[in-house]
C-alpha cells in the first residue's frame, strides 16, 4: 500500500505545501510507505530543507487499489474523478477554503473518503458543523524550536505582506509617525526561504499578524518559537493559542486597535523589557508544549492508524 499525497506545483514559499510534505515524512518515518505526487515532471521545492521523500509525477505514477490518496482540500472537488474506487483522505489546512471551488458535499461524502484531517479545533468545529457525517481527525502541526528560535532581539517588527496588505499599509502608517516608533524598523517578509525567515524572527520582538482566515496560521506560532510578541489577526483557526499576554489578539479590520496594541508593545519592551523578555520566553515554553514535533509525530501516527483501521 502506497500513501500518494498530491502536492500543488507551486514553487513559493508556502506553509500549506511544507505541511504535505511533513506529513509525507512522518508517515514514511512510522513505518508507511508515503510519496509526494507533483504534476509537472522535474518539478522541485528548494525554499525549504526536503527530507528523503519519493517523489512521483503524474504521468508515471502507479496506483493501485490499496493505495491511499491524500488530497489538498483545494483540490476537494476532484475527489470524484481522481482514481475512482481508490480510498482517499482529504486533507483540510484551512476550513474557511472548503467550497471556494463550489459545492463540494458530494465529493466530502463520497464513498472513496475515508476520512478528514483538520489542523485546529475551529476547523474541526466547522467541517463537522459542515458534513457531520463524515469521519474528521484533528492531527497537529509541530513546530522545529531548534530552528525558530530567540536571536539577540532588537527593535525590529516583522509582519508578511501576502494577506491584507491593505490593512498592513494602514496600521504601519500610521504606526511609524507615532512616537513610540522612534529607533524600530519594520521588516516584512516575502518570498524567502525558510531559514531566511527564522533569522528575521529570531531577531524581530514583534510579529503583526494580518491573516484572515486561517486553518491555524503557522506564522504566529513560528514568530511565539522565535521569542517575539505577536499582535493582530487570529484568523479563526489560531483562537486556540492568542489572548495570552504575548498574543494579543485584534478584532479583523480594527485599525486604531491594532496600532494602539502594538504600541503598547513597543513601550513596554523600551521601558519594561525583563518583563517583555520573561512573556516572550513563557510564550516560546507555551508553544514547545503544545506544538511539539514529538506531538505531531504522536498524533499523526495514531489517526492514521485509526483511519487504516475504520476503513
Amino acid at each position: 500500500m502506497k500513501i500518494i499525497i498530491l502536492t500543488p506545483d507551486n514553487p513559493q514559499p508556502i506553509g500549506g505545501i511544507k505541511q504535505l510534505y511533513r506529513l509525507a515524512n512522518i508517515l514514511r518515518e512510522g513505518g508507511w510507505d508515503a510519496r509526494i505526487l507533483h504534476e509537472k515532471p522535474g518539478f522541485r521545492i528548494n525554499w525549504f530543507h526536503v527530507p528523503d521523500i519519493p517523489i512521483e509525477y503524474k504521468s508515471h505514477i502507479e496506483v493501485h487499489g490499496d493505495d491511499v490518496i491524500v488530497i489538498p482540500e483545494i483540490y476537494a472537488h476532484q475527489v470524484p474523478s481522481i482514481a475512482p474506487g481508490v480510498k482517499k483522505v482529504i486533507y483540510n489546512q484551512n476550513a474557511y477554503y472548503t467550497f471556494l471551488n463550489g459545492d463540494v458535499q458530494e465529493a466530502y461524502y463520497h464513498r472513496d473518503v475515508i476520512g478528514v484531517l483538520v489542523v485546529s479545533d475551529d476547523n474541526y468545529q466547522y467541517l463537522h458543523f459542515a458534513f457531520p457525517n463524515v469521519p474528521i481527525y484533528r492531527i497537529i502541526c509541530g513546530i522545529d524550536t531548534d530552528l525558530w528560535k530567540p536571536r539577540q532581539k532588537e527593535k525590529v517588527i516583522a509582519f508578511m505582506p501576502r494577506k491584507h496588505v491593505e490593512d498592513a499599509i494602514q496600521v504601519l502608517s500610521i504606526l511609524k509617525h507615532r512616537t513610540a516608533f522612534d529607533g524600530w524598523k519594520i521588516m516584512p517578509i516575502h518570498d524567502m526561504t525558510e531559514l531566511q525567515v527564522a533569522e528575521i524572527l529570531g531577531r524581530s520582538s514583534i510579529f503583526l499578524s494580518f491573516g484572515y482566515p486561517e486553518g491555524l496560521g503557522l506564522p504566529p506560532l513560528e514568530a511565539m518559537a522565535s521569542g517575539c510578541h505577536i499582535i493582530g489577526y487570529h484568523g479563526g483557526g489560531g483562537k486556540e493559542y492568542w489572548n495570552k499576554e504575548w498574543a494579543k489578539s485584534v478584532e479583523v479590520g480594527n485599525i486604531i486597535d491594532f496600532v494602539l496594541t502594538a504600541e503598547r508593545d513597543m513601550m513596554n519592551f523600551s521601558e519594561h523589557y525583563d518583563e517583555w523578555s520573561r512573556l516572550a520566553t513563557q510564550g516560546r515554553e507555551w508553544v514547545m508544549q503544545h506544538y511539539s514535533l514529538e506531538r505531531e509525530q504522536d498524533v499523526i501516527w495514531d489517526v492514521w492508524s485509526q483511519i487504516l483501521v475504520d476503513r
